[in-house]
This record gives structure tokens, C-alpha cells and sequence, in this order.
């Protein structure tokens, strides 16, 4: 088993044995066992075809199930960042991603048929294991484990329905903070400013108003270019204003962020030119 766990061990994850092609522990005190240390895995008397789960913990990491991936997405209105992937059925996958204080106040949460959020004391079978099916448990996205995103902390919230933004408007003098559905109303602008006819430029100053008016703090410039490029790939809208926030724009000037001084990584990630 300890060649199956090698991918989870070399990360540093947290791993405890599970029966052959289960989900099933087989420690009733799995939480408390759970182990990183290659030694200590090898001295497990357990048979070689054990599946693993790999446990989220606050001081560890957390991870993102997705149950239709395609559904999360349209939610979102966002892909998800990238970040080390596993899945062993098409549009499951197991999203892993580095805690913050705003994953460990978020705590485990769920959308029934969506998503899974595990951040503590909840595990996944690792890669390298047997779905019950048969199906192998491959890494999809072999990167660096990510950071969770703010952002997607405020969605999950809202998608649970822990969030006071839901589907209605905003208000006039209405401002959002952190975890508050942000980068939900901003997207959701986002695409009600792109009409098929606008650049990348206007549409950056007309969201940073936006923004600035709406998000304390207001998310970062490259949030906002990550917007810009995903709405400006799709289908513009041709409605007026009032259909989807009832209420007219009006920017209030120029944008404060020079767009020449930003550029987008190999990552896709936008970001302020270094020197």
C-alpha cells in the first residue's frame, strides 16, 4: 500500500488505510491515527490493495468534491483556480487547495448534488486507490497545491445559502465585504457590461467603478481582468441594465490601474508587472 499512498506522502497529506476498493475506514478513530510519515504507514497491517482517505485538517489542507462539476461551474460563473486535481469519474473531481483563516471559518459545508467542502476532519480516497466501481483515482492536475481563493469562500457561503447576496439585486448604496458574495456581484456585472462591443479597457474601468463602489476592500485588479477575459470569451449581453441589476451605470472616471502594467502568467493568473 505504501507505493498506492506515495503521491499523497511526497505532499505531505495526512492518510489513514480504508478497505479495498471502499470508502469505508478502517480505523472507527481515523481522525486521531491519520498519519504523514512514511514509517509509520509501513508498519500498517493492513492487505497491499488498501484504498487511503486523505484527511483535511484546519492546520493542513482542505479539498473541494465536486459531484457535477459542469453544475458548480454554471453556479460559480467561474472556473475553478488551479491547483492539484484527482478524480476517478468524469466531472467528480477533488479539488486540494493550502487552509486560510477564511477556509477554517467556513468549516465543512455542502450543496447536496454540487459540492462537498471538506475543511476538517473529512477525508477523500486518494489517488492511486480503487473506486468502488473500479475506476483508478488519477491525478487530473498534477500542480502545486493552491492557497484557497477568498472569493470562492464568499461562493460556497452564498451557494449554501449562507450568504445575504443570493439572487437579487443590489442595492444603489449597498457594500459587500469579505465572504459576502464579492466576486459573485462582480461577475454578475461583469457580464451585464459586455455588450460584444466594448475593450478590454473600457470594460476594466467601467468594472473597477464598480468595484470600488461596491466591494470593501474592492477585490484586486487581476480579479478583475480574470472576469473581464472569461465574460469577453462568451455570448455578449444584449439586454438593457435594469434586466439584471435593476439600475443604471455610471462609472465614475477613469480607471486607477494602468492595464500596461499588468501582464498574465503562465498560470493565468493576472498580475502587476514585477520592476
Amino acid at each position: 500500500m505504501i507505493e498506492t499512498a506515495k503521491p499523497a506522502l511526497d505532499r505531505g497529506f495526512r492518510i489513514h488505510p480504508c478497505h479495498p476498493r471502499s470508502k469505508e475506514p478502517m480505523w472507527s478513530g481515523w481522525p486521531r491515527r491519520a498519519t504523514s510519515d512514511p514509517a509509520e504507514v509501513e508498519k500498517w497491517d493492513v492487505p497491499q490493495d488498501s484504498n487511503y482517505g486523505v484527511v483535511a485538517t484546519s492546520d493542513g489542507i482542505c479539498i473541494l468534491e465536486s459531484d457535477d462539476l459542469p453544475a458548480l461551474v454554471k453556479l460559480l460563473g467561474w472556473e475553478l483556480p488551479p491547483t492539484f486535481t484527482v478524480q476517478a469519474t468524469e466531472g467528480h473531481p477533488h479539488f486540494y487547495f493550502e487552509q486560510t483563516a477564511a477556509t477554517r471559518s467556513l468549516g465543512n459545508c455542502v450543496r447536496p448534488g454540487i459540492f462537498e467542502f471538506k475543511q476538517n476532519n473529512c477525508y477523500v480516497i486518494g489517488p492511486g486507490c480503487a473506486h468502488p466501481s473500479g475506476r483508478i483515482y488519477q491525478i487530473i492536475r498534477d500542480l502545486p497545491v493552491a492557497v484557497f481563493p477568498d472569493w470562492l469562500v464568499g461562493e460556497l457561503n452564498r451557494l449554501r445559502g449562507g450568504s445575504k447576496v443570493g439572487g437579487r439585486k443590489v442595492a444603489e448604496d449597498e457594500v459587500l465585504g469579505e465572504g459576502e458574495g464579492r466576486h459573485y456581484i462582480l461577475m454578475s456585472e461583469a457580464g451585464r457590461l459586455w455588450d460584444g462591443e466594448k475593450t478590454q479597457e473600457e470594460m476594466f474601468e467601467q468594472l473597477q467603478a464598480f468595484n470600488e463602489k461596491h466591494c470593501d476592500p474592492p477585490r484586486d485588479a487581476g480579479h478583475l481582468m480574470q472576469m473581464i477575459e472569461y465574460v469577453m470569451e462568451r455570448e455578449p449581453n444584449y439586454k438593457t441594465a435594469h434586466v439584471v441589476l435593476n439600475q443604471k451605470f455610471k462609472p465614475r472616471g477613469p480607471a486607477k490601474v494602468d492595464l500596461s502594467k499588468m501582464e498574465k502568467g503562465s498560470d493565468g493568473i493576472w498580475r502587476t508587472k514585477e520592476g
